[in-house]
């Protein structure tokens, strides 16, 4: 079977902890690339900047603080998290930190095998697909389920998703959010071929409410509601091209 590439480090303060971790990972064979190692919350944060991975590996305590404490220096988190460590009363702070899962050690090697096959199954690089400039003749309404049955929402309406753990979270233009049990993906497979697109992992968004992409800071589009979506650099020049085509451009 072939899997995504998926690329990772690992923020451990401990050495022995970080060989441990990356040596059962390749017992795993389930190609993921290692691209390096961090080993306090500073250099664990250049290193997640500079080379942009796929999923990090991430240890609770550290000498100047926590694993958390440095999720919180990004406001926009594009990168999986698997938190690996000996304390065990942090699981819950992990959960409502969206990590993909919570390890503790030592590690068992099918809990690992597990946790990073969800990371695969999570990861979900882009597609550019046909350009469509019209809906018609296709259903408008999406049908979204809860707990006492459906409701049908107009597609045109809904400005993006967002993607919360295992949830998604769907915005819509009278500043309604529904939050819906049901994964960012399975919205992906029912909305690709209309008019949405997955321009980051966490977001889907729907390209009529596209404002505009700033280049400014990096590069992010902006939906007609203010919310700005940062997108990831390695699909950037597909994804802004991409989007072009989508629409009427003055060349």
């Amino acid at each position: 079977m072939n899997h995504p590439n998926l690329r990772y480090l690992i923020v451990d303060d401990e050495r022995a902890g970080q060989q441990g971790l990356q040596t059962l990972i390749e017992k795993c064979h389930l190609g993921l690339t290692f691209i390096g190692w961090a080993d306090s919350l500073d250099t664990g944060e250049k290193l997640i900047r500079q080379t942009q991975p796929d999923l990090v590996f991430l240890d609770v305590q550290f000498a100047e603080g926590t694993g958390f404490d440095l999720l919180q220096r990004f406001s926009e988190r594009d990168f999986q998290v698997i938190f690996v460590t000996a304390y065990q009363d942090y699981a819950i702070q992990a959960i409502r930190q969206r990590a993909l899962d919570y390890l503790l050690k030592p590690i068992n090697l099918n809990d690992l095998k597990e946790a990073i096959g969800f990371a695969l199954k999570q990861a979900h690089p882009f597609q550019p697909v046909q350009p469509q400039k019209s809906l018609g003749g296709m259903s408008d309404k999406l049908s979204v389920p809860h707990a006492d049955g459906f409701d049908f929402v107009s597609i045109k309406d809904i400005y993006y998703l967002e993607a919360d753990g295992m949830y998604t979270q769907l915005y819509r233009h009278n500043g309604e959010r529904m939050l819906v049990s049901k994964s960012l993906s399975k919205f992906e497979q029912a909305l690709e071929l209309k008019g949405f697109l997955r321009i980051h992992r966490s977001y889907l968004v729907n390209l009529i409410h596209i404002q505009s992409i700033n280049r400014n800071n990096g590069c992010s589009v902006q939906m007609v509601n203010g919310k700005e979506i940062p997108i990831p650099y390695k699909n950037r020049k597909a994804m802004i091209e991409h989007i072009n085509q989508m629409s009427q451009t003055i060349e």
